[in-house]
């Protein structure tokens, strides 16, 4: 591989400053090689074992996620399956709205240091996209990160009743937080805007959002 790349940069022009990057960035991916390999001997195991043996890999963040702390094992060994690998180098932004777990490296999201083991854009499971949070997240280093959309953890929570609820009543908790943070912090900006006429009551504010969150996708189907 290296020497392709080294063929294909000559080739190409690319500056010596810039064949650097990419053959770092080359050599330190290794760690998204050696996971995709690992899968693939997996593979070759009885669906049984080889589930027994992704178990082992998702402990280190099963407890980052409140979510799937009490999640079966055949939930969390679907959940290690079905994850996809993701690899960015530093200062490269993670542009991902599903749940996002760090495998390796570090990255820093809204205001907290990322570290293995550590999950972030666990709002995903909520239905309505006005109450989820992707905060903007940055790799400080080169990181691994394993990435379960939102569709895809819907369909393994159906293997699993009692599970499948415990993720709705998440998903319900996370939106009434978002929802409530949205309206108070909304408020004070009407109560500071109209001197005088106080705190507006929370179904004014609450339908005042909606309102304008209606209006954005009007405009964005009208565009």
């Amino acid at each position: 591989n290296t020497d392709l790349l080294n063929r294909m940069m000559r080739e190409s022009g690319v500056t010596e400053s810039r064949r650097q990057c990419y053959r770092e960035y080359l050599r330190e991916s290794r760690a998204l090689d050696t996971m995709i390999h690992f899968r693939q001997v997996a593979s070759r195991f009885s669906p049984q074992l080889q589930g027994e043996l992704l178990l082992y890999t998702c402990r280190s963040w099963t407890n980052s996620v409140f979510y799937l702390v009490d999640a079966p094992d055949n939930v969390l060994m679907a959940i290690a399956q079905e994850m996809q690998g993701y690899f960015y180098s530093k200062s490269e932004e993670v542009h991902q709205q599903s749940l996002c777990l760090v495998e390796q490296g570090t990255l820093a999201s809204a205001g907290r240091i990322l570290t293995p083991g550590n999950a972030f854009n666990m709002d995903c499971i909520v239905a309505e996209k006005l109450w989820r949070r992707f905060p903007r997240t940055i790799a400080l280093t080169y990181s691994l990160v394993l990435a379960l959309s939102r569709s895809q953890l819907l369909e393994v929570s159906e293997r699993d009743p009692e599970f499948r609820d415990s993720l709705r009543l998440a998903a319900a908790k996370i939106a009434i937080m978002r929802c409530m943070a949205m309206c108070a912090e909304r408020a004070v900006q009407i109560a500071r805007s109209s001197e005088g006429t106080g705190l507006p009551g929370l179904q004014e504010t609450f339908e005042l959002i909606r309102g304008e969150a209606d209006e954005e996708q009007i405009d964005e189907i009208e565009r």
